[in-house]
């Protein structure tokens, strides 16, 4: 967030052309953030289809809690 605004103000200014907002941006970056910070955001950030980057972990937990979810809607089975 302290980024977007230190850029917000840089480009209200109307002196920065793109590839120097570009060079500004990770100029800041490597000012605000460690360099495993920096790898750990390039890794994380993904436009993929796959959301948690693919987690097995995460994604059981969300089929358990759709599973709980409908088994609870269907209500106790008469076998």
């Amino acid at each position: 967030a302290e980024l977007n605004q230190k850029m917000k103000q840089l480009v209200s200014n109307g002196n920065l052309q793109k590839k120097e907002q570009q060079s500004m941006r990770e100029k800041l970056r490597a000012e605000m953030f460690t360099k495993r910070e920096l790898e750990t955001l390039q890794k994380g950030v993904s436009n993929q289809e796959y959301h948690y980057l693919g987690s097995a972990k995460i994604m059981a937990q969300i089929g358990r809690g759709f599973a709980e979810s409908i088994a609870q809607l269907m209500g106790p089975s008469s076998n």
